[in-house]
């Protein structure tokens, strides 16, 4: 009777559960490997204070890392916004060779109309 109230206890023990949950894990995904080692470059002691303190530590390294990744992105969106404003010029440039092309294309249509007549003659 008394191992049955021993499990009954585990069983409902919040304690019981969360170190079995602990001792339960497979620690040979490398996903938490990647975690743990991560978390272990900053939560150097295990006292009240650094638990306490460790979701709020986390919260800062994210921000930290965040702030970081925006910045980069930020000189990526600056060289692309150069970019673009080149594009922006060239297109314009393009525009403006292929209507000086259509231009002259029209003035001259006459003379290569005219051309034509004459060489037919010749021939």
């Amino acid at each position: 009777m008394d191992n049955i109230t021993n499990v009954n206890l585990t069983k409902f023990n919040p304690l019981s559960q969360k170190l079995n949950k602990v001792l339960s894990s497979n620690l040979d995904d490398p996903k938490e490997k990647l975690a743990l080692e991560a978390l272990s470059e900053f939560y150097l002691q295990n006292t009240l204070e650094a638990r306490r303190s460790l979701r709020g530590d986390i919260e800062k390294r994210s921000l930290s890392i965040n702030k970081r990744f925006l910045e980069a992105f930020g000189h990526v969106n600056k060289e692309i916004e150069k970019i673009e404003s080149e594009l922006k010029d060239i297109s314009t440039s393009c525009a403006e060779i292929q209507n000086e092309v259509n231009i002259t294309k029209s003035k001259t249509a006459h003379l290569l109309e005219k051309t034509d007549a004459l060489k037919s003659e010749r021939y």
